[in-house]
């Protein structure tokens, strides 16, 4: 799972997303919450939507709920850890990943602009030097 980048969203309508171009994965702690689901379910549910991307979302369904019985305490600490904790952010609006894959936040929409052309900008002075 190294290169992916796990962030809590509550304002999504799911449980959890995975996009496979941004390498990002959103899962929604608060509808686990007001629905009583098992986080640890999504959490397995979105690791397995990454480890096989070609697999439909009835197998993956299948091989979720015939692995979540078999996870070692380990496993599911781990698991939870990738979530931490994290407040929820929204990508896009005051955060934004970097090429390294860290993601930075902003206080305004305009700081994250304006740190994001000069980073572009610096990347063009590196490739022409």
């Amino acid at each position: 799972m190294r290169g992916w980048i796990w962030v809590i969203d509550n304002k999504m309508r799911d449980y959890g997303e995975v996009h496979y171009d941004t390498r990002i994965v959103r899962i929604n702690k608060q509808l686990h919450k007001r629905t009583k689901e098992l986080l640890i379910d999504t959490l397995l549910h979105e690791e397995l939507h990454i480890r096989y991307p070609l697999l439909s979302e009835r197998g993956i369904c299948a091989l979720t709920e015939r692995t979540l019985p078999h996870l070692t305490k380990s496993r599911r600490s781990t698991m939870y850890k990738r979530l931490g904790n994290k407040r929820p952010i929204k990508i896009g609006t005051k955060a934004l990943r970097l090429p390294d894959g860290v993601i930075r936040r902003f206080k305004s929409k305009r700081a994250r602009d304006q740190f994001e052309r000069r980073v572009r900008q610096r990347i063009k002075q590196i490739s022409e030097a």
